[in-house]
């Protein structure tokens, strides 16, 4: 791992994402951080059966290559962190950063927890866009649009909140 990526790991613990400066960290590093902070505060309906917390990066490189690198060794709550194959959907979180990957989203079970860049994402049922406010990215929930897991009131508090119109 770089040592930029430790240091953006290490400040991301010690401080909310929300407020690390753009400018700093490309995007995709503050995603990919984002995406891994996201899984400490995820907590799955059957996640006492889970062996793994896989991630699904199937249409973004440079966040796949730092997701990667950040989640390397790593677990949460003793479930080892794992990068599923490009093409595989086989996750228990997916990160989508295109609009030609929004049909994925018909078929995605309620299991898995949803995160995506494109606009307007929770409204095509993302549960989790990352918008840009301010010069900074910050997660947008649709409450609507959670499934069989639970988000913890820290990530929900760093959050806007969007309800059903």
């Amino acid at each position: 791992m770089t040592f930029r990526l430790i240091i953006l790991t290490a400040i991301s613990f010690l401080f909310p994402i929300a407020a690390m400066s753009a400018q700093t960290y490309t995007p995709e590093q503050i995603k990919a951080v984002y995406l891994f902070r996201i899984a400490n505060f995820v907590h799955w309906k059957d996640e006492h059966l889970m062996q793994q917390i896989r991630f699904c990066v199937p249409d973004d490189g440079r966040v796949r290559q730092t997701l990667e690198e950040i989640i390397e060794n790593k677990t949460i709550r003793q479930l080892p962190l794992v990068l599923a194959e490009k093409s595989s959907f086989e996750c228990d979180i997916v990160y989508i950063s295109t609009p030609n990957s929004l049909k994925r989203l018909q078929n995605v079970p309620k299991e898995i927890v949803t995160v995506g860049d494109v606009l307007n994402f929770t409204r095509y049922g993302g549960a989790i866009e990352l918008v840009t406010v301010n010069k900074q990215i910050k997660p947008k929930v649709r409450t609507s649009n959670i499934g069989n897991y639970r988000l913890s009131a820290n990530l929900m508090r760093v959050s806007i909140i969007e309800e059903e119109p």
